[in-house]
């Protein structure tokens, strides 16, 4: 196992439709964020004690609401 463990992780959300053309779920940023009205991937910070992909999950579901379902 690495040594190293990332404090942050980007979730790439993604579909292929029935047309066969590859879809991306990006969200816009804030107004009142840092990087206001940027397009960007659900991106978020590990928790203490939290693997990457516990915190990718949560992140997803907290940041646009899909859940395990």
């Amino acid at each position: 196992m690495s040594p190293y463990r990332p404090d942050l992780v980007e979730c790439w959300v993604f579909r292929v439709p029935p047309s066969g053309e590859l879809e991306f779920l990006l969200i816009h940023r804030g107004a009142d964020r840092i990087f206001p009205g940027l397009w960007q991937c659900v991106t978020g910070g590990l928790e203490p004690g939290e693997r990457v992909p516990m915190t990718a999950l949560r992140e997803v579901r907290e940041e646009v609401g899909f859940g395990p379902a």
